[in-house]
């Protein structure tokens, strides 16, 4: 999958079409509700249920994705028997439409309902509509993390937004 494409309108299309519950965490999120900076994969937040995993894994088939936990076991997931979307926190794959990051859970953000709770319904076009992750659970995410991967100028940013100190 050399040179792939990044074109996340299409993954947050196929991940409404199968239903999945998801809130769009990271670099993209940053991009459309903060500031435009550079991203260059799709980080995902999914409710994690057996029922949304699965509804992922469609999503994911029809998305053309690759996964492997390890090199010799890297294949386009739709070879992969039902239920592989679990064990772990983070799946990093690559898909016909760019690298998407599934998470499970993240640091910093102890409940997926609370952070959809306090997420931001976004439309992107007429007909896409998707919930980002809220400035505060970006935050905290940030906070959660060891202090050498912080992203400074981000939670300088976000603490500006919810009012804290700068």
């Amino acid at each position: 999958m050399d040179n792939l494409p990044f074109n996340y309108r299409r993954v947050m299309m196929e991940m409404n079409r199968n239903h999945v519950s998801f809130l769009l965490v990271g670099g993209l999120n940053y991009f459309l509700a903060h500031k435009p900076v550079s991203t260059q994969d799709i980080d995902l937040l999914i409710e994690n249920s057996a029922t949304n995993r699965l509804a992922c894994e469609q999503a994911l088939i029809a998305l053309g994705a690759e996964w492997g936990k390890r090199d010799e076991d890297w294949e386009p997931v739709k070879e992969k028997r039902s239920g592989w979307l679990w064990g772990q926190s983070v799946f990093c794959l690559l898909t016909t439409s760019g690298p998407v990051d599934v998470f499970l859970s993240l640091p910093g953000i102890p409940s997926y309902s609370e952070a959809m709770k306090r997420s931001l319904l976004h439309s992107i076009e007429e007909d896409l509509q998707i919930n980002l992750i809220s400035a505060y659970d970006l935050l905290q995410c940030q906070l959660a993390i060891p202090e050498s991967n912080r992203k400074i100028e981000r939670m300088r940013h976000l603490r500006e937004i919810l009012g804290n100190e700068p």
